[in-house]
């Protein structure tokens, strides 16, 4: 979010420059995150397509997440450094199956245990005892039984062969942030400015480092400057604000 107009003034009055105000504002801004939609899905399901990028700033988000991935949107755009994005769900699939006890035709009981030879939603099925049939015919092709098979399920009773799960692939569709405009270095004179009107060198470094190097936070002395800087509690927590968020 772009400085308040109000920021800016506050800034002018304590720089006693609009020249160097506006560059300073205009710097803060650049930093400012800027939002994009990255829509991206791995070609293969399985959790093997689950990964995290992270921005460095320079790299686009098509490179940072490599092949094997269709990207319907944000593949162009350089994911903003430090920004991590999660390509995740992605799940392998599960055989359906069942293992437990079954009542047998003419009384007692015995176990059953059966796992489909392929995972997937199409391997859940039920079977349902007819008193004649055992339960590896009930069955049919395509699961393997380890116990049971021969056994005859009671007349009327049901067995679910369930659980299967089909493969899902890793994602990503949503809003993350974008790597703003390079911003050059301070002027001379804003250097100066900024000294003078923060009456604080190291402060005003430190500004400088957030805002054109992208790297660390004002620290609480900092924010406290800033403030004093701007004679304005609100306005100079906003302004120290939108610093910090450019790193």
């Amino acid at each position: 979010m772009a400085l308040s107009t109000k920021a800016r003034k506050r800034l002018e009055l304590m720089l006693t420059s609009r020249v160097q105000a506006a560059e300073l504002a205009d710097a803060i801004d650049a930093g400012a995150p800027v939002p994009f939609t990255l829509t991206v899905s791995c070609d293969t399901a399985g959790v093997a397509g689950n990964k995290t990028i992270t921005g460095d700033g320079v790299s686009t988000c098509a490179t940072l997440i490599g092949a094997g991935y269709t990207i319907a949107a944000g593949g162009a755009t350089i994911l903003r450094h430090g920004v991590a994005v999660a390509i995740a769900g992605g799940l392998d699939a599960i055989a359906a199956a069942f293992n437990g006890t079954i009542n047998v035709e003419g009384g007692g009981t015995d176990t059953l245990t059966v796992v489909c030879s392929t995972p997937g939603v199409a391997g859940n099925i039920s079977i349902t005892g007819d008193g004649l049939t055992d339960c590896a015919t009930l069955i049919g092709a395509g699961y393997n039984i380890t116990a049971g098979g021969a056994v005859i399920l009671k007349n009327g009773d049901v067995v679910n062969i369930a659980g299967g799960a089909d493969a899902v692939a890793a994602s990503f569709n949503g809003s993350t942030y974008a790597e703003g405009p390079a911003v050059s270095a301070f002027s001379a004179k804003l250097k100066k400015r900024l000294i003078v009107g923060l009456a604080n060198k190291l402060v005003a470094q430190q500004v400088e480092a957030i805002v054109v190097q992208r790297v660390g936070n004002l620290t609480d002395k900092a924010r406290g400057v800033i403030r004093a800087a701007v004679a304005h509690k609100v306005i100079g927590n906003e302004i120290a604000d939108a610093i910090d968020l450019c790193s």
